[in-house]
């Protein structure tokens, strides 16, 4: 068999179609995690003590009106990037898994925990309506009253009164702002519900790899196969030819190694080195005696 029908064969296999699917996946949830970091960071960067401080200046105000429209953007950027990766996952679901063969059986129950009635998962969700009648003024600075720095404990609010102006909450959604001990901290409740997604998606990701875990497991092999494959074809021609160098010979066969032994070996002087690799190879079957004499020529030691 060549190289190029085992990697027709891998990329063919349902294991690889599985990791390929993943790969897409990952992308909502990387544009999410990066959406709250940028939120997060922002916020955190407007309630570092000094520069706070500087904004309750009066000759501030411009700046500070301009950090709150970025809350409010960011803010919007993160709510989207969550829907979106809500409806990718729902209709992710549908297309490989909702077939009736009842493959991902965990998946209902385990959305309708996170999701369905969850309060903080309810109330963001209706927050992303509240948003099309959000004004930058409804954020509010606040901050613990102290004569020293280091103790200032700056927030970014949402009054309770603002979130009240909203009608359309649903049931799970008024718990949710009912237990709320006074206004909303916005950098809190949205740390709280990253968390929440993350660790959904933590999940999903795991259970599909316990579903899918043998066609996983003939894709390792056959990546192994080809990588073997390569290596035999490599040092036919390094053995009878000029056109590959000895580092790429070294390089190929180091990668047989697991990285921990590879550090090991790399610490070796260079004859050491190539016996190991000539000792594993004859042990390996992937060089014969002609072959042995070969490499041994060609390194000048």
């Amino acid at each position: 068999m060549k190289s190029f029908e085992i990697e027709r064969e891998i990329k063919n296999s349902d294991g690889n179609q599985f990791i390929q699917r993943i790969r897409e996946f990952s992308v909502s949830t990387s544009i999410f995690g990066k959406n709250f970091l940028e939120l997060k960071n922002h916020i955190q960067a407007e309630l570092e003590p000094e520069y706070y401080l500087k904004l309750q200046n009066s000759r501030f105000s411009q700046q500070r009106e301009h950090g709150q429209l970025e809350t409010v953007r960011l803010m919007h950027n993160f709510l989207a990037s969550a829907f979106s990766l809500v409806e990718h996952t729902r209709n992710y679901y549908r297309k490989n898994y909702d077939d009736g063969l009842a493959k991902f059986s965990g998946y209902q129950s385990e959305v309708d925990d996170k999701f369905t009635t969850n309060p903080l998962a309810n109330f963001v969700k209706c927050f992303r309506q509240y948003m099309q009648h959000f004004q930058p003024s409804f954020i509010s600075y606040q901050s613990n009253l102290t004569e020293e720095l280091e103790k200032l404990k700056p927030k970014i609010l949402l009054t309770r009164t603002n979130i009240l102006l909203f009608s359309n909450w649903n049931s799970k959604a008024k718990e949710y702002i009912e237990e709320l001990d006074g206004d909303l901290d916005i950098l809190s409740v949205f740390t709280e519900y990253h968390s929440l997604i993350n660790g959904f998606y933590l999940w999903f990701i795991t259970e599909q790899g316990k579903i899918h875990k043998d066609e996983v497991v003939a894709l390792l092999e056959l990546e192994e196969k080809l990588k073997e494959h390569r290596l035999r074809e490599m040092i036919s021609e390094y053995t009878t030819s000029d056109k590959h160098s000895n580092e790429t010979f070294r390089n190929m066969v180091m990668d047989m190694y697991a990285l921990d032994i590879r550090n090991q070996i790399e610490v070796l002087p260079i004859k050491k080195q190539l016996e190991e690799m000539i000792f594993t190879l004859k042990k390996k079957g992937f060089i014969n005696s002609f072959q042995e004499e070969k490499v041994r020529s060609r390194f000048v030691i």
